[in-house]
């Protein structure tokens, strides 16, 4: 199957705001139990790693507003395990990506192999799931607090707000239904020094960075075609970075 029938791209408003509306409702005794038994399942296995978290999970959108609520990651777990249960459960994470430009390229990220999600695959970093960080009211959400999270953590650097920049479309995955906010990321830093970051202080959900520059993303995601995630592909080539393959 193509990537362009496997993903689909929502233009957003330069100005939209992510809203929350509160909780997930309840489970019904016909559902929680599943839900209980596939996450007690997963989280007994030793090759997994997985914390249930409140996620922010996508109810409608238009090209101004995102609408959602904050839900237990649990439940997406059993979801992405039974797809039949998004009839119920309807979860659509809201997730941030970050396309990382230092001095020599761009930077990717070969996630671990103990990781729930896509183990022992490239992609760009950083990147995760909204959550509650990102909260600054009530009722709002902001992504770049999370994007900035994200960055520090996984690869180890800073930067400032001003070198981000937040690109007006979502990138919405019809298998595993995450809806991804994609973010431009610009550091000084050279190839080296965000390597060795990464290896002081950043945790292990990416045993490896690579830095790709800008001009041989083609031939290495061609070579590479099988072992970088679809998502981050789609993302490239909608920053105009890469042709469509």
């Amino acid at each position: 199957m193509r990537l362009e029938n496997m993903f689909d791209c929502h233009d957003l408003s330069p100005n939209f705001t992510i809203r929350v509306q509160g909780d997930a409702e309840s489970l019904d005794d016909s559902i929680g139990p599943k839900v209980e038994a596939l996450w007690l399942e997963q989280s007994q296995d030793g090759d997994a790693c997985l914390v249930n978290r409140r996620i922010f999970s996508l109810v409608d959108w238009s090209p101004s507003v995102l609408n959602g609520h904050f839900t237990e990651y649990k439940r997406y777990v059993a979801q992405s395990l039974h797809p039949m249960l998004y009839e119920f459960l309807r979860i659509r994470p809201l997730a941030v990506t970050g396309c990382l430009n230092c001095k020599d390229g761009i930077v990717f990220g070969l996630r671990g192999p103990d990781v729930w999600q896509y183990p022992n695959t490239w992609e760009l970093v950083p990147s995760g799931s909204i959550d509650c960080t990102a909260q600054v009211t009530k009722e709002l959400i902001n992504p770049v607090f999370q994007i900035l999270k994200e960055l520090s953590e996984e690869v180890g650097i800073s930067i400032p707000t001003e070198s981000v920049t937040t690109n007006c479309f979502l990138i919405e995955d019809q298998r595993s239904r995450v809806v991804d906010l994609v973010f431009s990321l610009n550091s000084d830093l050279s190839a080296e020094q965000v390597c060795d970051a990464h290896a002081a202080k950043a945790s292990d959900e990416y045993v490896r960075l690579e830095i790709v520059p800008v001009n041989s993303l083609p031939a290495v995601i061609a070579g590479n075609r099988l072992t970088i995630a679809d998502a981050s592909v789609v993302i490239l080539q909608r920053l105009h970075l890469l042709e469509k393959i």
